[in-house]
């Protein structure tokens, strides 16, 4: 006797138990097949087997109306008395309901009605009132102030991680955030010291060598803070106009490509003009190349980037267009600066002028208001690095902006602050540069707050609506077909559907979030019915296969790369990033029971903040037969 149970079954699943009976005997045998289970009446059936075969035979099991387990047993035996075989399992049986926590927020804003927006966030509310929701308000401001004495220790010795700390320390003091270390100012910048090589570059650790990409970060943070800690900067500066000249010899000469470390010249062109004090040392005395070719060559390439003669190239690249605004800007704002341009070959301050004027007005047009608050640029930076991240390059569009538009900037500032909530930024160099935007913006965006309001239900999986904050989830199911020309492609199922056993199907997960978001979960349970073809967990993502849906590709929409872990009742996602627009995540399934089967409805979280968070509607009922 043999039987593929569920893994689980829930309350008001209507079952088929498929049992098959099979012989190796050389004559035919019949006999009865009994099922017994707690608390059902028997059911018996003859059964005739023929000489080395099998049958099989569906029995209707009524599953139990409260949770439980439900255990049950099967017997043949043949009607002589001689051969029996029997099997006895249990299978869990789960509740149909499902516990949910909706959640509903809004940036309030100074001057905003405060009982305005929260009676407007009850009425929000989908599947529970909001009536007696919990209300719970966050300061942004003081979000960013609590993360800062966090990072003022630095978390290792490389020569990143001790600079970003003696940034955060000096921001910390301008806020009048206390700060507590073992390890003073002063043994700080020694550490950071130590990690300069004899050439005047910085490595990333004390001993190793130096690094292009490395030195420019340490420039700018140090270059930044010129405003800040005036000690530090007079402290350091011999050291850093030494790690300014060692860049100026590394983009002339040493060229590496950014995968080992190097920088390209619109990095090296904006970092060095933070330090227009320091002159240009560009051809090394001893260099035995060709000093008045490479200079040539290299101040063509500066004056074709900086004040090209025809159009100004760039189109649409948001970012490549404020690393060359912020360069022009620091180079014409002072006598140093210019100087600097000469010296690589731009004899007209009217051109740099010129320049920083078309440029602001660019970018401008591409400023766009968030629905969560703020303003933002959509898709500012496709590819992550130590000197390219969202955070980086929009507070660096920020600062640029507060001078000529301060409303987007003060706008920029107050998005950076949102993200806080819900993006862990703070693990990135980026996190020093946005905290000192943040600080420059008016006392009204310094007081915005998130209101949230949340509150638990549970209810049967039948009457869960969809719900989200910043958040919707979608699961539907779609079968492979293979077209006249023999590619393949997945065709929706549509709701009502018959499905058989053995059928072979996925189930399609599509999120939506307004935002990027940080450490996101995706909870999707499935019917008793499903066995899911990969039952291992593992990483997702990594080698997914676009999407194709009938005629229409949704391999535009993103595949977030996480963990996958395959639980008895369902699986779970885990992704350190779930990117702002559409993500679809699929999961292939085998069809293994014949009956009418329900499952909880899909949910997402933010882990990072838990207040964004969304479920799907109930996906209906699942009929299967043989």
């Amino acid at each position: 006797v043999a039987v593929s149970e569920p893994q689980f079954i829930y309350v008001g699943d209507k079952w088929s138990l498929s049992a098959t009976v099979s012989s190796t005997l050389e004559e035919p045998v019949s006999g009865s097949l009994t099922l017994s289970a707690d608390g059902l009446p028997a059911q018996s059936v003859q059964l005739m087997l023929p000489a080395g075969g099998a049958e099989a035979y569906s029995f209707d099991v009524a599953v139990p109306e409260e949770a439980g387990e439900l255990s049950i047993k099967l017997v043949f035996r043949d009607s002589q008395g001689i051969y029996s075989d029997g099997i006895a399992f249990s299978v869990p049986v789960l509740p149909a309901t499902q516990s949910l926590s909706e959640s509903h927020s809004a940036v309030l804003l100074a001057g905003d009605d405060r009982a305005a927006l929260t009676r407007e966030l009850r009425e929000s509310f989908v599947n529970v009132s909001g009536s007696d929701a919990v209300v719970k308000e966050i300061s942004v401001l003081d979000m960013v102030r609590e993360a800062i004495p966090a990072y003022a220790e630095p978390a290792s010795d490389n020569v990143l991680a001790l600079t970003e700390a003696y940034y955060v320390r000096s921001v910390a003091r301008q806020l009048e955030v206390e700060v507590s270390s073992e390890l003073s100012d002063t043994k700080l910048l020694s550490r950071i010291l130590a990690c300069q090589d004899s050439d005047g570059g910085f490595a990333w650790f004390e001993g190793m060598g130096a690094s292009p990409v490395i030195t420019a970060v340490v420039l700018e943070h140090f270059g930044k803070l010129a405003h800040i800690d005036k000690n530090a900067h007079d402290l350091l500066n011999g050291s850093l106009s030494c790690a300014a000249h060692y860049l100026d010899h590394y983009i002339i000469q040493d060229k590496l490509p950014t995968w080992c470390g190097g920088i390209s010249l619109a990095q090296y062109l904006y970092v060095r003009s933070l330090w227009p004090s320091v002159p240009f040392e560009g051809i090394a005395s001893n260099d035995s190349s060709s000093p008045a070719e490479t200079l040539a060559d290299f101040k063509e390439a500066v004056s074709a980037y900086l004040v090209p003669s025809g159009k100004r190239s760039l189109s649409g690249e948001i970012f490549a267009k404020t690393r060359r605004l912020a360069t022009l800007r620091a180079l014409s704002s002072s006598p140093d600066g210019l100087t600097l341009a000469r010296s690589w070959g731009i004899k007209s301050s009217r051109k740099l002028t010129k320049s920083v004027d078309a440029l602001i007005a660019s970018q401008l047009e591409y400023a766009v208001e968030h629905k969560s608050g703020g303003i933002y640029y959509p898709n500012l930076v496709l590819q992550r690095g130590l000197l390219e991240s969202e955070a980086y390059a929009h507070s660096m569009i920020c600062d640029l902006l507060t001078g000529y538009a301060p409303e987007i900037a003060d706008g920029i500032r107050l998005w950076l602050m949102l993200q806080k909530e819900t993006q862990h930024w703070d693990s990135s160099p980026a996190f020093v540069d946005a905290i000192s935007s943040i600080l420059s913006a008016s006392d009204d965006v310094l007081s915005t707050s998130i209101l949230t309001l949340s509150k638990t239900l549970e209810k049967p999986f039948a009457d869960i609506l969809a719900s989200g904050n910043g958040l919707t989830v979608t699961r539907s199911f779609q079968r492979e077909t293979i077209s006249d020309g023999g590619a393949l492609s997945l065709t929706p199922i549509e709701a009502g559907t018959v499905m058989h056993v053995g059928d072979k199907i996925t189930a399609v997960y599509t999120i939506r979030s307004e935002e990027n978001r940080s450490f996101v979960r995706l909870h999707v349970p499935r019917e008793a019915a499903l066995r899911p073809l990969d039952q291992l967990s593992g990483r997702y993502g990594w080698s997914a296969r676009p999407l194709k849906t009938g005629s229409s590709s949704t391999s535009r929409s993103f595949t977030p790369h996480g963990y996958r872990e395959v639980k008895s009742t369902g699986s779970e996602y885990y992704f350190d990033v779930l990117p702002e627009e559409t993500s679809v995540v699929t999961e292939e399934f085998f069809v293994t029971q014949d009956g009418v089967f329900s499952a909880p409805v899909v949910t997402v979280e933010c882990l990072y903040a838990p207040e964004y968070t969304a479920n799907s509607s109930t996906s209906g009922l699942l009929t299967v037969v043989e």
